[in-house]
């Protein structure tokens, strides 16, 4: 971000956390969608479920923190 080193001389952390869902519809694992906020991944969780089948599906929200 600072290609100058003032932050890392400055010992400034700059961290975001990102939310990542990952879905296996019918035994094959589609392309993670990512968010920057947990409102949007739930709300994308949520519209996945309504056609969820609990045999051949699976679904995961996880949380990362990214330092850039």
């Amino acid at each position: 971000m600072y290609s100058d080193g003032l932050a890392e001389q400055l010992n400034l952390n700059f961290m975001k956390i990102i939310w990542i869902l990952i879905y296996a519809h019918s035994g094959v694992i589609q392309e993670p969608e990512i968010f920057y906020n947990k409102i949007s991944a739930m709300k994308r969780k949520k519209e996945i479920l309504k056609d969820f089948n609990d045999d051949y599906d699976d679904l995961g929200v996880f949380e990362e923190l990214i330092r850039n």
